[in-house]
């Protein structure tokens, strides 16, 4: 595997040796969890980029699919493709707990509170499981009465978000994006955009997306939902005027009302070109900053400030504030970390990297690398010049 930067070929450090689905950030921790299509999971030191915790065969054969930690940021969890789930203590790599799957089929999210001691996934089996967090057991069956709302979701779900206090989103391979309640377990909204695959808008032929694996398309010709997230400080402002959901959709991105009139606030264009999908997205601290990776690779920082903040005017397009090639393969996870030294954001990828930047885009490094870095001084940090985009 060979990087690019500045017209160079640079042999890249690998994070992993099995292409990377997933990761998350521990605030608590300082720490960077990650898991890969060879079942291997990571755990690494945010402050310099060194190995702290391998997991070997976490889930045997098994690809992990998703990875998250509780409420109390004390345990990992880590979703199979098989629908197992397992719960680790990520300091020294005891399982804990082992939630069996009612199918095999892949899970795409988990939402684990520690303080009502229960869990919920989903996934492909196109529902949401809950699993009553037992102290005295090691293995855990979903409960048999389930989820309350019901099974909605006509096909599998590829994403889910959670928001506290008690905002869960989930969204399908159809399209649909379902807005329920975890104290309630019913559903406030549903939206659907109306998208067209994009396949069906004539995009290239390679799989431009987890979910198109081993897939036909849509009947009705519909663009998969690839990424669902909360714009939470406009959530907490409850603002019926302002769109605080955002969802991915063929390399679009869309702005959903979710306290006033439902319906889709604005959207746009966040994919480097035609025929790329998002499958990574998140905020930061205040949402006043969008951050996309997509299926080619490249990384964009939107500003979205005044962006859908009024019901009757969408404002304009939101300015990209910089946007660069960060990886070889599609961008399959993104972080926003909050240190003390700055901003940063981590990207993992199909390209078995993991690797760290500034919010400005500038290269600190590749989790894994011999040097270690320090956030604070600047000196450490790579700092390749990256290849600017200048579309979509």
């Amino acid at each position: 595997i060979n990087a690019e930067y500045g017209g160079s070929s640079l042999k890249a450090v690998l994070s992993h040796e099995r292409p990377i689905s997933c990761c998350v950030y521990a605030p608590q921790t300082h720490q960077v969890m990650s898991g890969c299509e060879g079942s291997v999971v990571t755990v690494w030191d945010i402050n310099s980029g060194g190995r702290m915790l391998k997991l070997s065969n976490a889930h045997g054969d098994q690809e992990i699919t998703c990875i998250n930690i509780d409420s109390r940021g004390r345990r990992l969890l880590t979703g199979a493709r098989n629908g197992h789930v397992k719960i680790w203590n990520f300091n020294n790599g005891h399982c804990l707990k082992m939630l069996e799957g009612t199918m095999e089929a892949e899970v795409t999210g988990i939402t684990a509170f520690s303080d009502k001691n229960v869990i919920y996934t989903a996934g492909w089996n196109k529902c949401i499981n809950v699993y009553r967090d037992d102290s005295e057991t090691f293995h855990l069956k979903a409960q048999t009465a389930g989820w309350r709302g019901g099974n909605v979701h006509k096909e599998d779900i590829l994403t889910t978000a959670y928001c506290p206090p008690n905002l869960l989103a989930t969204a399908s391979f159809d399209g649909e994006i379902v807005l329920w309640s975890t104290e309630t377990q019913k559903i406030l909204r549903r939206f659907r955009s109306g998208a067209k695959s994009i396949r069906q808008r004539g995009g290239n032929k390679r799989p431009s997306s987890r979910a198109y694996q081993e897939r036909a398309d849509n009947r009705n010709g519909a663009s998969p939902v690839d990424k669902v997230i909360f714009l939470e400080e406009r959530v907490r402002e409850k603002n019926s005027e302002v769109s605080e959901l955002v969802s991915s959709e063929a390399g679009h991105v869309y702005f959903w009302n979710i306290y006033g009139v439902s319906q889709c606030g604005g959207s746009f264009q966040v994919a480097c070109r035609d025929g790329e999908s998002v499958l990574a997205m998140t905020t930061d601290t205040k949402s006043n900053r969008l951050i996309c990776g997509d299926t080619a690779g490249y990384i964009a920082v939107y500003d979205i400030r005044t962006f859908c903040t009024s019901s009757t005017l969408k404002g304009p397009t939101p300015k990209r504030l910089t946007a660069w090639h960060g990886h070889s393969s599609a961008v399959t996870g993104l972080e926003f970390v909050d240190h003390e030294a700055g901003m940063f954001l981590v990207s993992c990828s199909a390209d078995c990297t993991i690797r760290m930047w500034n919010i400005h885009g500038h290269f600190v490094g590749t989790f894994g690398q011999d040097a270690a870095w320090v956030l604070s001084d600047r000196s450490t940090f790579k700092q390749w010049y990256q290849r600017r985009v200048r579309g979509p």
